[in-house]
């Protein structure tokens, strides 16, 4: 009975989440979850898109219950494949190549991806990692793209993500 309480309770808590952040608009395509450098939720952005929309950018100051430099990282919940995430640090929303920002693309290769309650990457180990090797649980997701500025490099970093985008892969054409 427990396990089932805490099945519900988790799938209501999503939902509420969704539909907090975009009243309606969105579709229920995944959840990614950004953390503290600890793994604990700072806040969640959805997967899918705002209708009629092929990628969006959440501005996380702009973006109900999220806040600008809060999260060092991240993990995926229920991300079809083929999703490419883009993190940026920028605030202006751009990948910009300055040395005190950074950007990181990766993209999902299972469906859904999903990572569990354990898992999640800190945005600073990413720039440890290359372009197309594995991240996360090491099978569901990959580094597509990636700079680190000049300033960042060989520190630890802190909150410094301002905005997401998120491209889910176009749905297959059916005969």
């Amino acid at each position: 009975m427990n396990i089932l309480k805490k099945t519900l309770h988790t799938a209501c808590a999503s939902a509420l989440a969704l539909s907090a952040l975009h009243a309606g608009a969105v579709r229920a395509d995944g959840t990614i979850v950004l953390t503290d450098g600890e793994g604990a939720v700072v806040c969640s952005i959805p997967a899918g898109l705002p209708a009629g929309q092929v990628r969006h950018m959440y501005n996380l100051k702009e973006t109900s219950g999220c806040k600008q430099n809060k999260a060092k990282g991240f993990a995926l919940s229920s991300v079809p494949s083929a999703t490419l995430i883009t993190f940026i640090s920028y605030d202006g929303c751009v990948r910009a190549k300055n040395k005190g920002e950074y950007y990181f693309t990766i993209k999902t290769t299972k469906q859904p991806t999903h990572w569990g309650e354990k898992i999640f990457m800190r945005f600073a180990d990413l720039a440890a990692i290359q372009k197309g090797k594995s991240i996360g649980d090491g099978k569901t997701a990959r580094l597509e793209d990636e700079f680190v500025g000049a300033d960042l490099k060989g520190k630890e970093w802190g909150e410094l993500l301002s905005c997401v985008e998120v491209e889910p892969s176009p749905p297959a054409n059916k005969p």
